[in-house]
């Protein structure tokens, strides 16, 4: 298997885990700080036909030469918008194409080559204790799903996810019609999704998470702050001026448990489509789930219902919006 962009948990496969989307786009955001440090190694990456600076310091890095339509910013606001592939590249393309994803050594020809391209960005910045805070309007569409979450720099430095621990600050579905299949509750763009990742395997793996539910509008419809506190004490997952998820650190610290929080941690910003966000058996109106989970032939089942799910893509609504981000270390 080929590997380069992972959608969920490493940056890295063609396949992209749980997601139906390629990730041809992957930027990288960084701090807005005057640190000369931070600025001298800014001004040694690599050259790129796409980058935003500030005072200096490169805040936006595309280093994927991506498609501009897929993360641009307009009006002092970031967008991340999935498109679809044939738009680019030709009605052909997903029957004859031949593509190199973002430049990695893995091939894509023809009936592999995934129907939506999308973008993921990353921050240079990373902190070990400290508060993020994005300020962002969430895409809105069937089968999108918004992420905001946190790495760590070396997630398998201590043995395979998820050792190293992993915080989601923010997924949701961008499904305005979506009903959880177990307790009838909306999973849908009305739905925030918070969880911390910890824990010595797969099999044992500890999630302290919770839901928050907008009534009467929803996450895509205005601009919502997601943050994380993170002390030695604590981690904080917030929305607005509300604590949604609190881990107290034990007075034996997480490291029986794995060994988190052992590094710095970066921060993710992407928009996946399809994918482990979607489950079989769950509800979406007005009309159910177009692919099958695991299926060999899920890609092409979910593009051949495309006339269901694009028309619910409204332009710019269905883009992540992003208007500010901030990484402080304490």
């Amino acid at each position: 298997m080929c590997n380069y962009v992972f959608v969920l948990f490493v940056v890295g496969s063609c396949l992209t885990h749980g997601s139906l989307a390629s990730n041809l786009n992957e930027a990288q955001t960084g701090d807005n700080s005057d640190d000369p440090a931070q600025d001298e190694r800014s001004l040694v990456l690599p050259e790129s036909p796409r980058y935003l600076q500030r005072r200096a310091t490169t805040v936006l890095y595309d280093d994927f030469s991506s498609e501009p339509e897929n993360s641009y910013v307009k009006n002092g606001v970031l967008y991340i918008r999935p498109t679809l592939t044939v738009d680019h590249f030709g009605d052909d393309f997903l029957r004859t194409g031949d593509l190199d994803a973002a430049g990695a050594p893995c091939h894509l020809h023809g009936k592999d080559i995934h129907p939506v391209m999308s973008a993921m960005l990353r921050s240079y910045a990373s902190i070990r204790y400290g508060k993020v805070e994005i300020v962002a309007k969430l895409a809105k569409g069937d089968w999108l799903w918004n992420a905001l979450w946190m790495m760590p720099k070396a997630p398998a430095a201590y043995g395979g996810w998820p050792r190293s621990g992993e915080f989601d600050l923010l997924e949701a579905a961008g499904n305005r019609h979506y009903i959880h299949g177990g307790n009838g509750k909306s999973a849908g763009i009305d739905a925030a999704h918070s969880t911390i990742h910890y824990g010595a395997s797969t099999e044992h793996e500890l999630r302290p998470g919770n839901t928050t539910w907008l009534h009467g509008t929803t996450f895509g419809d205005g601009f919502h702050k997601y943050w994380l506190d993170w002390t030695e004490s604590h981690a904080i997952i917030g929305i607005d001026d509300h604590p949604v998820v609190t881990l107290t650190t034990p007075h034996t610290s997480f490291w029986q448990d794995g060994h988190f929080p052992g590094d710095n941690f970066f921060l993710i910003m992407n928009v996946a489509v399809g994918g482990d966000m979607f489950w079989d058996g769950w509800i979406n109106s007005p009309y159910p789930k177009p692919w099958t989970h695991g299926a060999a032939e899920q890609m092409h089942q979910f593009w051949a219902a495309r006339h269901l799910w694009y028309p619910t893509w409204h332009g710019e609504d269905a883009a992540l919006q992003i208007r500010s981000v901030k990484m402080q270390q304490y």
